[in-house]
């Protein structure tokens, strides 16, 4: 039988195994450890092979009901996935932040991380979101920039997001974020400029944005 049930049944079956035989070798233990024991240490080791029998009667059986529980969710998952059974997001994931602490719900937010954990089919999941904002350009059509602690991505589209351009925030030079008449520009460490186009009013908001999230990215790292 496969130690990763398939379903609900051989998640019961490989959970009772695993019960099971938590109880036996606990109950074993209270003999055999002190019989080891005495081979090694005589009447000392005797009373230490004793010790971790009485030890192993309680720990191995609570190993074995967390080996059953265990199993159990593992089976009744896969049985859901045996029948296609799909349960779709009520709402987009939690956003955290950089401090790692949970915060009021915000959608807007949360509606960033997925879009981060959709980006490059979930390259960079692993990077905590800060900040994303969509906008409309003449040329590139609908672009959205999303920032996180470790990169800034500007994409263009909706769903398949095209790549326009990707650096890492640690490449941008901190508060040297600047705007001009065609959006905003981030200068590089190795002199680049960087543009982030965009009218007016999204300029502001993409100035602001920008500059937060590195200095609350620089604040907490």
């Amino acid at each position: 039988m496969r130690d990763r049930p398939q379903h609900i049944g051989e998640g019961v079956l490989l959970g009772a195994r695993d019960f099971g035989m938590g109880f036996f070798k606990g109950f074993t233990g209270l003999v055999e450890e002190p019989m080891k024991g005495v081979d090694k240490e005589g009447a000392v080791g005797f009373f230490k092979g004793l010790g971790r029998g009485v030890i192993g009667t309680v720990v191995k059986p609570t190993v074995g009901v967390i080996d059953l529980a265990t199993q159990t969710t593992k089976g009744l998952r896969n049985t859901a996935s045996m029948f296609d059974v799909k349960v779709s997001r009520k709402r987009p994931p939690r956003y955290f932040g950089p401090e790692k602490m949970l915060t009021v719900y915000s959608r807007e937010k949360s509606a960033g991380v997925q879009l981060l954990y959709e980006l490059a089919g979930g390259a960079y999941r692993e990077e905590t979101y800060i900040y994303h904002l969509r906008m409309s350009h003449p040329k590139l059509g609908k672009i959205i920039l999303i920032v996180t602690d470790k990169h800034i991505f500007l994409r263009r589209g909706e769903g398949d997001y095209g790549k326009v351009w990707d650096e890492k925030l640690s490449d941008i030079r901190p508060k040297h974020v600047e705007t001009n008449g065609n959006g905003v520009v981030l200068r590089t460490l190795d002199g680049r400029a960087v543009q982030i186009p965009c009218n007016r009013e999204e300029a502001e908001q993409v100035y602001w944005g920008v500059m937060g999230a590195m200095e609350s990215v620089h604040a907490v790292f």
